[in-house]
This record gives structure tokens, sequence and C-alpha cells, in this order.
């Protein structure tokens, strides 16, 4: 992403479809990204926050370990480096709008072990990581309503225009 062989101005439209925080240089991939956009385009990134499922499911283990049942809080912080919330300062340094727009999701989650196969799958879940695959899902399971566990999903996009 940091040397893709376009011109200058090449594109009316450029997107990066959540994989920003991939990107171990951010401002030289979006330098790029300006560079091959033409001067009227577009740039569309989409992105996830930081309050979505994984820190969703880390704020009821919290809950439930301050309640006393499980020894020491822990908190979760996201180690995404492109969010929603950050988005829009990192995109101002190469365009000169950035219009956040966001999308309200969420799972219903009805079979907690699907849950937590994913949950285990990440790399950044060593808060989650560390218990027992019973106790997460026991937590899990005392926070369905009527059999569903809602589990909310921050994600969005922005649009940006003006090359600077």
């Amino acid at each position: 992403m940091q040397d893709i062989p376009f011109e200058y101005n090449s594109f009316d439209v450029v997107i990066g479809n959540m994989m920003l925080y991939h990107v171990p240089y951010l401002d030289g991939a979006l330098s790029v990204f300006s560079r091959v956009l033409k001067r009227d385009g577009t740039f569309y990134c989409a992105t996830s926050g930081e309050k979505g499922i994984v820190e969703y499911v880390a704020g009821l283990i919290s809950d439930y370990r301050a309640r006393g049942n499980i020894g020491g809080k822990r908190e979760y912080k996201s180690s995404l480096s492109f969010t929603l919330q950050n988005g829009e300062e990192i995109l101002l340094k190469h365009f000169s709008s950035a219009q956040r727009l966001d999308y309200p999701d969420g799972l219903k989650v009805t079979q907690i072990q699907d849950l937590i196969d994913y949950l285990y799958s990440l790399t950044d879940m060593t808060a989650i990581g560390e218990m027992d695959r019973e106790e997460l899902g026991s937590i899990l399971e005392q926070n369905k309503v009527d059999g569903i566990l809602y589990v909310p999903k921050e994600y969005g996009m922005f649009v940006c225009g003006g090359i600077k």
C-alpha cells in the first residue's frame, strides 16, 4: 500500500475497507492513497470502533469480577491503531474533509459456544484467553435475555475528499 504502481490523479474513488488498522506505517499508505486519487475524488474507509464485540465481553467479565465473583478486575484496551474514534484526526492530515458515518449493528447470539470460539481465536484477547471456557460461558449465559445475548458492534466509515 505504500508503493502502489499508479500515477498521480489516477482514480475517482479509492477504498480502504476494514484494513487501515493493519497498516504498520499508516501515514505512508494514506499519502499514497491521496496521491493516486484525483483532486475531486473521494476516499472511503470502513473501520471498527473501540466499543465492539471484544470490549463488550471484556466489560461483562470486568463487571463479574468487580462483584467479587472471580479474582481481580482487569481492563481491556483496544489495540487497533485506526478506529472510528481516532480516524478523523488521522485522515485530516491527508484530506481536507473526513465525514464519519456510523453503522449501528449488533449480534444476536443464541449459541454461546460460537462466540467463545471466536473470542479465543483473537490474538489480542489475553484477558479473556486466560479465563476458563466454562467460566466465560457461564458469564455470557447469565447475560442472555429471552435466550439471546445481544452483543453490540461498532462499525462505520469515513468519506474523505479534498487532497491536501
